[in-house]
């Protein structure tokens, strides 16, 4: 387990790497190292994306291009355990998706596709997907909620620290550091 500063307080083990600690420039993900990046991105396929997308050779690099990319703050956010119908439900839409799907894939032509594919949005209309979509709607905008309450604290607890602090550079009232992590994400860094 290697621990460094600044960020002494952190395991790298634990954490998503932002760059690999041989090189500022490299990420710990490999997929995203240029070395990787050119050995795949020779294909017919990679080259005609990469001209529909801004000449970007990654999807991360076109959502970059296009500001497209957005990071969330950490939050404790913890979705509540769902009802055991809400369960149920997810399984038996999920099976029916897969078993249907894999036949329309398959399909020898376009109109069984088609046929397959209203046949999957029939069922699992039938089966109750709403009621999953819904429990899933308000768990993605309580997440969110969480996670713009953790940015309105870290700007505020920011704010405080500019304040707290005198011309000279020495610190005044006590305040709350970020944790290291918020600090890279927050550009601060």
């Amino acid at each position: 387990m290697t621990w460094s500063r600044p960020y002494s307080s952190f395991s790298k083990a634990n954490q998503m790497g932002l760059a690999d600690p041989q090189s500022s420039t490299q990420r710990y993900d490999s997929s995203m190292w240029k070395s990787t990046i050119d050995r795949f991105s020779n294909s017919a396929l990679d080259k005609d994306r990469s001209e529909h997308m801004d000449r970007a050779k990654t999807s991360m690099q076109c959502l970059e291009k296009a500001s497209k990319l957005m990071i969330a703050p950490g939050s404790s956010f913890t979705q509540s355990d769902e009802s055991s119908q809400i369960s149920t439900l997810r399984g038996q839409v999920k099976t029916e998706i897969i078993n249907t799907s894999w036949k329309a894939v398959f399909a020898k032509e376009d109109n069984e596709f088609n046929g397959l594919m209203d046949e999957i949005r029939s069922k699992v209309d039938g089966l109750g997907f709403k009621q999953v979509l819904n429990v899933d709607m308000k768990n993605a905008k309580d997440q969110n909620t969480a996670h713009v309450n953790v940015k309105k604290r870290l700007t505020n607890c920011r704010r405080r620290k500019a304040a707290d602090s005198t011309p000279d550079g020495r610190a005044g009232q006590p305040w709350r550091p970020l944790p290291a992590v918020m600090h890279v994400l927050l550009g601060s860094v």
